[in-house]
């Protein structure tokens, strides 16, 4: 399993990337929509690569820090912390 990046996008709908394939990003009205839609997203990605004979790359471990006024998030973005 690859690292994701989910977040809701300002149109409402859960925007979600994966930060070591670039480019492949999708969403969903809700965040089990767009967790689907990004484990399709990445599949075809990596099968993309692999027929074409490229190197398909290696997950990497990011620390994601993002700010909202109302709450602060730690090392983990789907654990937000209310104040």
């Amino acid at each position: 399993m690859r690292q994701i990046i989910l977040y809701k996008g300002e149109d409402g709908f859960w925007v979600v990337g994966c930060p070591s394939l670039p480019g492949c990003i999708s969403q969903g009205k809700t965040r089990e929509e767009a967790i689907a839609n990004i484990k399709e997203a990445i599949a075809g990605y990596i099968l993309v690569l692999q027929e074409d004979g490229l190197p398909v790359p290696e997950d990497r471990l990011l620390t994601v820090t993002q700010y909202h006024p109302q709450r602060r998030w730690d090392q983990d973005v789907n654990t937000a912390v209310y104040r």
